[in-house]
C-alpha cells in the first residue's frame, strides 16, 4: 500500500501528498514497536530475503509445485495458469489503451508496483500470493480494458463481450480446480473436532500433542482443526511421519520424550495433506492406525473415522510443566 499510494503521488495521481509519508509513520511504529516480539527472534528471517528478488520467486512458485500426488500438482498448475492469465490479459488491456490513446498510469500503479515486494522477502514462500492480491484490482480492471480498450467511449461490437464472456467462463471454471482442489486436507471433519474437543478437556496443567509431520523443521502448520483455544497450555509438536506406515516405534518414543501428559493424534485431514504434498501412498492412513493399535505400550483414547488419539499406557516419569503466557504488550 505505501509502495503504490508513493507511485500515485509521483504520478500526480493522488492530491494527498503526504499521505505516503503518514503510512510510513505507521509502517514504521508497527514494525518498530508491536512486532518487535517476533522479529527480535526472526531478524535474518524477516530481513535476510532483501534484494534476493530470484530466490523469493523461486521459493514462492517452482518451490510449492515440486513434487507430490498428480492431483495437488494439477491444482497448483491451474492456480499458477490463471495469475499468469489474468497479469497476462492487463498487460494487453495496457498495450489496447495505448493503441487507443488512452495513459493508465493510476493502474500501472496499482497492478505493477506490488511485485516490488519480490525484493524484501519469500513471506514464507508465499510473497508470490500476496503480490498477485494486492495486484488484482489494478490488474483486472486493465484485464476488462483489454476487451473494451475504449472504455464507454465506443460501442462494443460482439466480439469483445463475446470473448469477455469466454474468459469469465473459463476463470470462473479454474477457480474452482484452484480454491477447492485442496479440500481433501483443508476441510474441517467432525471427527477431527471430537479429537481437539478431548485435548482441551484434559489440557491441565498443560500438555503435548504430537502431530505428523513430513518436515518438522519447515512444515509446522497442521492440517487440522488446532489453536481454538488454550493456546498457553496445548504445545503442538511435529513429529516424523514414517513413510513405512508399520514402523511406528519411532513415535512411541516420540511420545515418551515429550513426557507425561502427551498426546499422538492421526487425523484424515493431516494424513491427505501427506499424500497429496508428499507423495505418501493411499491406505497410508489406516495402516498406520492398524499398527498403532497393534502396539502394547500404547492406549488409544479417542477414535473415530476421522481421528484417534494415543498415549503411553504407563505414565512417564516427572509432572506436566505448568503454563507459560506470553507478556501482554511488548516490553
Amino acid at each position: 500500500m505505501l509502495g503504490v499510494l508513493t507511485a500515485l503521488v509521483i504520478a500526480r495521481r493522488c492530491t494527498l501528498s503526504g499521505l505516503p509519508l503518514l503510512l510510513g509513520v505507521l509502517v514504521a511504529g508497527w514494525v518498530g514497536f508491536l512486532a518487535e516480539p517476533y522479529w527480535s527472534g526472526h531478524f535474518d528471517e524477516l530481513f535476510g530475503g532483501l534484494g534476493g528478488v530470484g530466490a523469493n520467486v523461486t521459493s514462492s512458485v517452482t518451490d510449492r509445485i515440486a513434487g507430490g500426488d498428480p492431483t495437488h500438482q494439477l491444482v497448483l498448475y491451474t492456480r499458477v495458469a490463471l495469475a499468469g492469465g489474468v497479469l497476462a490479459l492487463a498487460c494487453w488491456g495496457v498495450l489496447r489503451r495505448r493503441a487507443a490513446g488512452f495513459t493508465e498510469r493510476p493502474l500501472l500503479a496499482l497492478a505493477f508496483v506490488p511485485f516490488l515486494a519480490f525484493g524484501l522477502q519469500s513471506y514464507g514462500g508465499e510473497m508470490a500470493l500476496r503480490v498477485f492480491l494486492f495486484a488484482l484490482p489494478g490488474a483486472c480492471t486493465l484485464a476488462a480494458l483489454a476487451f473494451f480498450p475504449h472504455g464507454t467511449a465506443v460501442r462494443p461490437g460482439i466480439l469483445g463481450p463475446l470473448a469477455a464472456l469466454l474468459t469469465g467462463l473459463l476463470l470462473s471454471g479454474g477457480f474452482l480446480v484452484a480454491r477447492w482442489g485442496n479440500e481433501p486436507f483443508e476441510r474441517v471433519r467432525p471427527g477431527e473436532v471430537a479429537a481437539m474437543d478431548y485435548v482441551y478437556a484434559h489440557d491441565r496443567p498443560t500438555v503435548r500433542l504430537l502431530w505428523l509431520s513430513d518436515d518438522p523443521v519447515n512444515s509446522v502448520t497442521p492440517a487440522m482443526p488446532w489453536g481454538a483455544k488454550d493456546m498457553e497450555r496445548v504445545a503442538y509438536v511435529p513429529t516424523p511421519a514414517p513413510r513405512d506406515p508399520a514402523g511406528v516405534a519411532p513415535l512411541v518414543t516420540a511420545l515418551r520424550k515429550a513426557g507425561p501428559q502427551s498426546y499422538l493424534i492421526v487425523n484424515h485431514g493431516q494424513a491427505e495433506s501427506l499424500r497429496l504434498d508428499s507423495a505418501y501412498p493411499r491406505g497410508w492412513e489406516q495402516r498406520l492406525r492398524t499398527a498403532l493399535d497393534r502396539r502394547p505400550d500404547l492406549r488409544r483414547v479417542l477414535g473415530n473415522a476421522h481421528a484417534a488419539l494415543y498415549t503411553l499406557r504407563q505414565r512417564p516419569p516427572g509432572t506436566a510443566p505448568a503454563p507459560t503466557r506470553a507478556p501482554p504488550a511488548p516490553g
